[in-house]
């Protein structure tokens, strides 16, 4: 049984015997290749698994990238919520200059109702006027009949002054009294006159200022037309956008094939958008700066100039008192923070010197301890060298003794001057650092009295440095207010350029927010996809998992049956060998004599039950042979184990030899075949599964 007809690999021989080789009967190794092929199936599971694994991680990837999709799309939200903000802010301001609008219209209308009726007035007026016109003219008409009159009349007293001599007094009583009555009459003419023309005056003075009126109407006219017009050409603008927005909804679909393009010049326009915005707002910041500074400085510089021709000599009085008092000061200062420099330093210098001692004593502890060590070691190997010689004799002992105090006396002797001599060394320091000291403090002093007096030649020196800055800032001043005025000039073109750059960048973003919104629902299908794809995943890793516990049992379930074959191939194998040797005995026994009928005929009918019994195994072997091809080898086995014994005999030639009864088959027959139609079951349900 042990030896092999096909010569095994190296790993199996290199194998324990108990892996390789069944502890009942030794043919195991038969089934391995069974065992390889669940080992491969499992070897597939696993690098499935791994790729499953690896799906996991790309998940897991896929997911960041969601993560930081999501934080960007939350960021370009929020943009979208600052431009909206920004939008209705702008629609707030729409709407107040429309109610502006509005106003000014009420307002047009309103003058428009005071020009009416100022025109109305003045049409009365010119009526009036007219009507005054008519009765001058006729007053004029009446004074050249009455002049004519006159005339004639003086004609006629001419030509009756001959025949009317007598009557020439009361003519003229007549005449005078005529001329005064139309003298009067031509005074309260005049006086009219006058009436109407200052009339007259004041009605064109009125229609003076109803001209001026109207024209100021006339112009907040122009203005709102002109207002109406940006309106009209800011909606054409909205439309022609409008449009825009939608002929750039359709390059949409053309733009997605560049969308890493897109995404690259994006992220560069975003952040030539906030480098832009903040320079916008550090200029706008920078300019409210300036034109604060600029009010600042004016208001400033015109109270200074006006406060410093007033009070320039109570300046430098109070300079002159400020500067002792800031001397005295300065002195005071200069004075503690000498004091605390030294203190600060004597405090240094002292624990610099007490770490030195502190160091040195914990060196000459340690030095202390070592000498210690080595007296002890030198007292013992003093005390070994003792013992030994105390072997010898009694009489070293006490030399030994007194030498072992003399050395100790010595040592501590020797300490105790170490320690004074430290203790001196360490006094000595601290004099020799006062001194320093001591010394540091006198050329201290000296310095102070030096600066002491050279304090008022300073304070000369400072007045005028002071007087000539100030005029050097009278000067600078000059410059700055003209730089001021070009750079606010510069600034104002400045701004309408960055204007113009901001609302083309707003137009840009407006595009890049509309591209990231279709981007984010193309990335939400992306995972809503590949969250469907994750789910039938897991859902195949399950059956997976399923399929692998099943193989695993059937594994179990098949080594347990291989197991059982085996116990029952054990025992037929005793029961062989047995029956072989009970041959062997009988042939030797009985030689070549014939035996009887009756003998033979139990033998014969245990044969043929025998041989009955191994048929209905063969017939079951078959079975499931039929069934199951994996276990085909096993069964054939077991069949060629169980031939009945008389073709065996006949196969060996002795025909005339009676059969011999066999020993019964195994009590555990049965449960063999229920494990037989078991495997048959569950390689049925395999095949099923996987078909």
């Amino acid at each position: 049984l042990d030896q092999h007809l096909i010569a095994l690999p190296n790993t199996r021989n290199q194998m324990s015997r108990d892996e390789t080789v069944c502890k009942y009967c030794g043919v195991s190794y038969l089934i391995l290749h069974e065992f390889k092929l669940m080992e491969e199936k499992l070897k597939a599971l696993e690098t499935e698994m791994e790729l499953y694994h690896g799906s996991v991680e790309r998940e897991r990837r896929l997911k960041e990238e969601l993560q930081a999709l999501s934080q960007s799309l939350e960021w370009c939200k929020a943009d979208a919520d600052m431009k909206t903000e920004r939008l209705q802010n702008m629609g707030i301001q729409l709407a107040n200059k429309q109610e502006e609008l509005q106003g000014l219209n009420i307002k047009l209308h309103g003058i428009h109702s005071q020009l009416k009726a100022a025109q109305t007035q003045s049409q009365i007026h010119k009526v009036k006027w007219g009507q005054h016109k008519t009765v001058l003219r006729k007053t004029y008409f009446l004074l050249q009949h009455s002049r004519k009159e006159l005339t004639e009349v003086k004609e006629e007293v001419l030509a009756m002054s001959v025949h009317w001599g007598s009557l020439n007094n009361e003519l003229l009583q007549q005449v005078h009294a005529t001329c005064r009555a139309s003298q009067a009459e031509i005074t309260e003419l005049n006086v009219k006159l006058k009436k109407s023309q200052q009339q007259t005056e004041c009605l064109q003075d009125q229609n003076k200022d109803l001209q001026l009126v109207s024209e100021a109407a006339v112009q907040k006219d122009q203005q709102l037309q002109a207002s109406l017009q940006r309106e009209a050409e800011l909606q054409n603008r909205c439309q022609e956008q409008q449009k825009q927005t939608l002929d750039l909804n359709s390059q949409l679909k053309a733009l997605q094939l560049n969308l890493q393009k897109v995404t690259y010049e994006m992220e560069k326009c975003k952040d030539m958008l906030m480098s832009k915005t903040k320079e916008i707002e550090g200029e706008q910041s920078r300019l409210r700066r300036l034109e604060l500074e600029k009010e600042v400085v004016r208001s400033r510089y015109s109270k200074e100039v006006q406060e410093k021709e007033e009070a320039s000599l109570l300046y430098q009085e109070k300079c002159k008192y400020l500067m002792e008092k800031l001397a005295e000061k300065e002195r005071e200062e200069e004075e503690s923070k000498r004091k605390t420099s030294l203190s600060e330093s004597e405090l240094k210098m002292l624990e610099t010197a007490l770490g030195q001692a502190k160091e040195e004593l914990s060196t000459l502890k340690q030095e202390r301890e070592l000498m210690m060590i080595s007296h002890q070691n030198k007292i013992e190997q003093l005390r070994e060298s003792i013992r030994q010689k105390m072997a010898n004799g009694d009489s070293w002992r006490g030399k030994v003794e007194t030498e072992l105090a003399k050395e100790r006396a010595q040592r501590t002797s020797d300490l105790h001057e170490t320690v004074l001599k430290l203790k001196e060394e360490a006094r000595m320091e601290v004099d020799i650092e006062r001194q320093k000291y001591q010394e540091l403090i006198k050329k201290y002093l000296k310095e102070k009295e030096e600066l002491q007096a050279q304090v008022p030649s300073l304070l000369a020196a400072a007045t005028k440095t002071l007087q000539e800055q100030v005029n050097h800032l009278e000067l600078k001043l000059q410059e700055a207010r003209s730089r001021l005025t070009e750079r606010a000039d510069s600034k104002d073109l400045e701004i309408q350029s960055l204007k113009k750059v901001v609302t083309e960048l707003e137009s840009r973003l407006h595009n890049e927010q509309n591209n990231i919104d279709v981007m984010s629902e193309e990335l939400r299908k992306e995972t809503q996809s590949k969250s469907e794809e994750m789910r039938s995943l897991s859902q195949e890793l399950e059956q997976l998992t399923e399929q692998l516990n099943q193989a695993q049992e059937e594994n179990c379930f098949l080594q347990e049956t291989v197991r059982r074959e085996c116990e029952e191939r054990y025992e037929l194998t005793e029961a062989l060998s047995q029956a072989r040797e009970q041959l062997l005995e009988l042939k030797k026994l009985g030689g070549g004599r014939p035996f009887s009928q009756q003998t033979l005929s139990p033998g014969s009918l245990r044969t043929s039950s025998v041989s009955s019994s191994t048929r209905g195994q063969k017939g079951a072997s078959s079975a499931t042979s039929e069934k199951g091809a994996r276990f085909s080898s096993l069964y054939g086995l077991s069949g060629n184990s169980e031939i009945p014994y008389s073709k065996q005999t006949s196969n060996n030639g002795s025909t005339d030899l009676p059969a011999i009864p066999l020993p019964r088959p195994p009590r555990e027959r049965t449960s063999g075949n229920e494990a037989r139609h078991r495997i048959a079951a569950a390689l049925r349900k395999r095949t099923l599964s996987k078909s």
